[in-house]
């Protein structure tokens, strides 16, 4: 198989574009440096295609070798990053994300970890991707695929139809340049993540590499491209970000900046060339792939065991860290493997191929069929409950309830009515309603207010329709009472709602629409005999995700030293936050068929006089809805009440 000659300038390239990965996802001021990994695939397809076209030319071109030394550039490295993390995966995650880590694992060893995490994500920018250790080997995918087909294609080109090569490769690239540019704008995970949106980035380098020996530069245009390259490169790190739509036209600039770079450095030494070929930023070109594959899975299983996993010291360590790391793995894994000291002939380098692929494959199937080994964990459930405890299985969405309590007993003792805050604490009112013998119907709905006559003004969703037909069922259950639960305030000054369409989305429309319809719908209600409860909105918290944080403590005690993170709002603050709700509460007409419960004050009954949002288990799943743990504590009681108060009239 032919070489080509080595170019410094292209590790020097090669390194900005993974310090523009790494200091991304640090988030250490390269809002846009996920754009390094496309300047990934133009320098690929410029290699790739630059050896592939010398065999073929000198008719020295094999694909088994071919494939072999593609075999060896990768394999070796990406598995024992693959079998290490896999150890401290057994060690740090869950057994939930135990599992997801060992599909991912199995996607990367079969090269589809592109369409894995395309279909178990929502966007390669959204937040649950930040705990996927394995994420990063989408690009690993992609390139392999590439590697799998581009010698295939120029192999017939070259035997068909040479002198169309260009013209029909530069056909394809903008095929997939076009389908980049619609589907991001129609589904941007998919064009983020699968070949077929990202093959131009890889074919502009291909096209580069194919027509390398007509491009002639004299020095004064050479440091002119290379110059308006390196700042197509560097540029998008700085005014691209997560909101970015991406990849589409957005990148364009950076692929056409490699594109200039590669190409204004090939025949003269210019500025920028030999800034990028200066020894330190060489160095960390030629660890760039070991550095690229450890970097991320320290940075995600820093979210697993840190509470405050952004702090800079911790930052800086993972960085430092990733550095080491990957210098190791360039030192010790990837040289001898790619000089031939450990795989000497093509055979060995398939037999090891065969066999590590199938040693990884079985040792990420043990996890999966050991159910991620709960038993692990101490009183997991536990603190799993407290994270999870969303009360789907009460979730009505066609507004024709479930039913909870004595569900054998005929008529119908209370409703339900309410959006995510009553399917939280659905289970205890369930458990509590076959206690006393009470049956009740349940008509829960993420994000709902349960008043008529109302629509959210983003209009995610249909809550006029759905509510009227819950009211109707109301009234035609026969029950005497009517349980409203709600996150109240968010209607007001989050998610508004209005009863008119013209109005504008706002704190004061909102607070007067709600003001107009509550009190007619209560009267409505209570003239046909039904006693109306209204259960105030419980305190929410300034911590978005305090269950996992108490699970994060729990387990890792030494790593998050306990904090005064217990106690969050002061009573002061909650009746602030409250005070618009509390406005129109307060000129209902006070009479026997309603009744206003506000749970409130036991949230605020310790030494502190602050929102105690843990003890023995979390109190919160997250900044407002309570764990199976806070609303017994908080909850229960109120609602025995309550219950004792139906029975009794």
């Amino acid at each position: 198989m032919s070489t080509i000659n080595y170019r410094p300038e292209i590790d020097g390239l090669r390194a900005i574009s993974v310090l523009g990965v790494l200091f991304y996802h640090a988030e250490m001021g390269f809002p846009g440096g996920y754009i390094g990994v496309d300047v990934f695939f133009v320098i690929s397809g410029f290699l790739i295609t630059s050896i592939i076209i010398k065999g073929l030319n000198n008719d020295s071109f094999c694909f088994k070798e071919f494939w072999t030394r593609r075999i060896k550039r990768i394999l070796p490295a990406v598995s024992v990053m693959m079998l290490t993390v896999l150890m401290a995966a057994f060690i740090i995650l869950d057994p939930e994300s135990l599992i997801d880590f060992c599909k991912s694992a199995f996607a990367q060893s079969t090269m589809w970890s592109n369409f894995y995490f395309c279909n178990a994500s929502s966007g390669y920018f959204s937040p649950d991707t930040e705990l996927m250790p394995l994420l990063h080997t989408w690009s690993l995918s992609v390139e392999e695929q590439f590697y799998l087909f581009l010698p295939l294609i120029l192999y017939f080109l070259f035997k068909k139809a040479k002198q169309h090569t260009i013209t029909i490769l530069s056909v394809i690239a903008c095929i997939s340049f076009i389908l980049s540019i619609i589907i991001t704008r129609t589904d941007q995970p998919q064009s983020f993540y699968l070949l077929h949106t990202r093959a131009w980035e890889l074919l502009a380098g291909s096209l580069l590499a194919l027509s390398a020996n007509r491009i002639r530069l004299n020095s004064v245009a050479a440091e002119l491209v290379s110059a308006v390259g390196m700042l197509l490169v560097i540029t998008p790190m700085f005014l691209l970000n997560a909101s970015s739509l991406f990849p589409g036209l957005n990148a364009l600039p950076p692929v056409a900046g490699a594109v200039l770079f590669i190409a204004g450095t090939r025949s003269h030494q210019t500025i920028f060339g030999r800034l990028a070929s200066l020894r330190p930023i060489v160095f960390i070109g030629l660890i760039s792939y070991s550095l690229y594959l450890w970097h991320w899975p320290l940075f995600a299983f820093a979210r697993h065991i840190f509470i405050e996993p952004d702090q800079p010291v911790i930052k800086l360590v993972l960085l430092l860290l990733s550095i080491v790391l990957a210098t190791l793995s360039w030192k010790y894994v990837e040289t001898p493997f790619r000089r031939n000291t450990l795989l000497k002939t093509q055979t060995d380098t398939i037999k090891f191929g065969i066999i590590t692929t199938l040693a990884t494959l079985l040792i990420i199937s043990v996890p999966v069929f050991g159910k991620g080994f709960p038993q692990r964990f101490k009183n997991l459930s536990v603190f799993l409950a407290d994270m999870e405890n969303h009360g789907k299985s009460y979730r009505s969405k066609s507004g024709k309830g479930v039913l909870i309590g004595d569900t054998q007993k005929s008529g119908t003792d209370f409703v339900l009515w309410g959006d995510s805050h009553g399917m939280a604490i659905a289970e205890t009112v369930d458990r509590l309603a076959a206690e006393h013998g009470l049956k009740g119907r349940a008509f829960l709905n993420h994000g709902s207010i349960p008043v008529i006559n109302l629509d959210r003004c983003d209009g995610a969703r249909n809550i006029r329709e759905y509510n009227r037909k819950v009211y109707d069922n109301i009234i035609e259950s026969g029950t005497s009472n009517l349980i409203l639960v709600a996150r109240w305030t968010s209607y007001l000054d989050n998610t508004f709602v209005r009863d008119d369409k013209i109005l504008k989305p706002n704190l004061q429309n909102a607070k007067n629409s709600l003001q107009r319809q509550l009190p007619p719908m209560i009267k409505s209600f209570n003239e046909k005999g039904i006693h109306v409860y209204i259960v105030k909105q419980v305190p929410e918290s300034n911590e978005k995700e305090p269950a996992k944080r108490f699970f994060i403590r729990a387990r890792f005690p030494a790593l998050n030293p306990e904090t005064n993170d217990r106690y969050s709002i002061t009573l002061k603050e909650h009746e602030e936050k409250e005070a618009p709700f509390n406005d129109i509460v307060s000129i209902l007409p006070g009479n026997e068929l309603l009744s206003l419960i506000d749970p409130s004050a036991a949230f605020f009954n310790n030494a502190e006089h602050r929102l105690e949002m843990y003890a023995e288990r979390s109190y919160y799943r997250d900044e407002n809805h309570l764990t199976e743990y806070g609303v017994e504590k908080f909850i229960a009681p109120l609602v025995e009440d309550l219950f004792l108060q139906i029975k009794a009239r």
